[in-house]
């Protein structure tokens, strides 16, 4: 009905709105506009040729001198350059704006909005000077060859602030850094970027992103930003942070993984009393940690690739060392530590556990996956209560396992380990060549998930029978393996491929000869060669047996 309306006003170019291609493509090609339109939406149509755009020219807006409003949407193209711009604008959203530069006599007061992302050809946006108070948001992202931007003390009130990807451009202005409205600076991806303002004191922010600005080595002095929330100078060339770091009392956010060229923390990182996620993985020159002193009450999630003092984050719930190479012991931990939960050292170089790895009393996953250096557990791990998970696969030099324990647990002093709330156990390509080790393994009741595959024992111990809950079992390139014993009786899933040695599994061999049903649902027996010919059929035929026997 409103559409309707507005066509009836006449030829397009004097009409109050446009909307479709067809009648913006005739305006802004023939120099048709008036100073009636106040509103143009430019859609893109699927079914527009490659070669399908728009052609400018210097008059292209000359008549509109009361547009208002100019939106156009991604992938809608266009060619030619202007040499004029409404000064009624407030709204200009532009993807892919084909100009160098705005004209010089576009004075841009009444813009609240300006977005013209993915500007392939934009160098810089005006010449002089340009006063924008109204102006809130400004999205320059994708605009590669941008090398310059404007003097931000004539945009007061800007709250947004898009620079991702502008590979070109070099430095912000110190005007950038007295924003006070400011509350989004994001410059991901500005690979070319090495300087920021001196100081920066945005009242107002609440995030900064600078993440893969590979030529930025500092990070200036921070004045009053006590609402910023997040900083992110992920894999960004950063060697040091500025002792003002500390400042930031609101901060809950900072990301330095993958900041190759750090070097070394201020200690003053201790006063982010508001911090619950720091994230130093892949800070492959970090090697110390400054001493902290006062209590980082917050911090929920720690990534690191070096020892901090970790008895001073109380409530620290994850503690993530995964792929720390060059981590070679697990630091004391001087006294119970109740809230974390998640500890993953998987694939570090870490020899040994210390023994205060039992005051962890609330960890719920242990993950030492591909730790080839670590050689044995200590006997305090029965002390981890509360354990679900315990990960060990790939720890080819793992020769010893607990079994005589100090646990106040061990009520039957019989030296079994006691973890009653185990669930998942993974020692795969552990070089086991004996299961004894499950005979000492109190967790009967609770263990729904095994991981055994590609080590050495011959044959499974009888009390694997006796894990009543197991449901998965994994003995998978078990090459040496000829029997499996009695299995426990709601095993759902059995992968035994490739155990080539194996000639006996009682629990098929009961089932073929119909005195048990079938229970598991899904079993692997690829080349288990000797296993099936001992059974008296080919792997297919076994499978499919199994299978109408559920």
């Amino acid at each position: 009905m409103g559409k309707d309306i507005v066509i009836q006003e006449g030829e397009p170019g004097k009409r109050s709105r446009l909307w479709t291609r067809d009648d913006v493509n005739d305006v802004l090609t023939n120099n048709t506009g008036t100073m009636k339109i106040e509103g143009i939406k430019v859609q893109w149509q699927r079914e527009e040729e490659e070669d399908d755009e728009i052609c400018l020219n210097s008059a292209s807006f000359s008549g509109m001198t009361d547009l208002i409003y100019f939106s156009s949407s991604e992938g809608v193209r266009y060619s030619g350059n202007i040499d004029y711009l409404p000064n009624k604008l407030q709204w200009l959203d532009w993807p892919g704006c084909p100009i160098q530069t705005f004209p010089s006599n576009f004075h841009p007061r009444e813009l609240v909005s300006l977005n013209i992302r993915d500007s392939c050809h934009i160098t810089r946006l005006w010449e002089r000077r340009k006063i924008c108070r109204k102006l809130t948001y400004m999205n320059l992202s994708g605009c590669a060859s941008l090398i310059e931007l404007p003097d931000f003390t004539e945009i007061p009130n800007l709250k947004e602030l898009m620079l991702v990807g502008c590979e070109s451009l070099v430095g912000l202005p110190d005007s950038v850094g007295s924003l006070h409205m400011l509350e989004t600076l994001n410059a991901d991806g500005c690979s070319k970027l090495v300087k920021l303002p001196r100081e920066i004191s945005l009242k107002s922010v609440r995030t900064i992103s600078l993440a893969y600005c590979e030529s930025l080595e500092e990070f200036p002095k921070i004045g009053d930003m006590d609402s910023l929330s997040s900083l992110d100078l992920s894999f960004s060339g950063i060697k040091e942070l500025d002792p003002s770091i500390g400042n930031l009392v609101g901060l809950t956010r900072l990301c330095l993984n993958g900041c190759e060229n750090l070097t070394t923390l201020p200690c003053s990182i201790e006063k982010l009393q508001s911090l619950e996620t720091l994230d130093l993985s892949e800070c492959s020159k970090l090697a110390t940690f400054p001493k902290i002193i006062e209590k980082m009450n917050s911090l929920r999630e720690l990534d690191v690739s070096w020892q901090p003092n970790i008895d001073r984050l109380q409530n620290l719930e994850t503690l993530d060392l995964n792929g720390c190479s060059k981590l070679a012991t697990f630091p004391k931990i001087i006294g119970k530590m109740d809230s974390l939960r998640k500890l993953d050292v998987s694939r570090s170089g870490i020899k040994e556990l210390d023994p205060s790895i039992g005051n962890l009393v609330g960890l719920k996953q242990l993950c030492l996956y591909g730790c080839e250096n670590l050689t044995t557990l200590p006997c305090s791990i029965d002390r981890l209560q509360n354990l679900e998970t315990l990960d060990l696969n790939g720890c080819s030099k793992l020769l010893t396992f607990p079994t005589n324990t100090t646990s106040l647990h061990d009520d039957n002093g019989d030296g079994s380990l006691s973890l009653p709330k185990l669930k998942v156990f993974k020692m795969q390509g552990c070089n086991l060549s004996d299961g004894d080790f499950l005979t000492t393994l109190d967790c009967l009741e609770t263990l729904t998930e095994l991981d055994l595959s590609s080590n050495s024992f011959v044959t499974l111990p009888a009390c694997i029978s006796k894990f009543v809950n197991l449901e998965k079992l994994d003995l998978h390139c078990c090459k040496r393996l000829r029997e499996i014993p009695e299995l426990p009786p709601n095993l759902v899933k059995v992968d035994v491929s490739d155990c080539k040695s194996l000639e006996k599994f009682w629990k098929l061999s009961k089932v073929l000869e119909g005195k048990e049903s079938q229970g598991i649902k899904w079993i692997n027996l690829w080349n288990c060669n000797r296993l099936c010919d001992n059974l008296g059929y080919n792997k297919d035929k076994l499978e499919r047996i199994l299978l109408n026997n559920q």
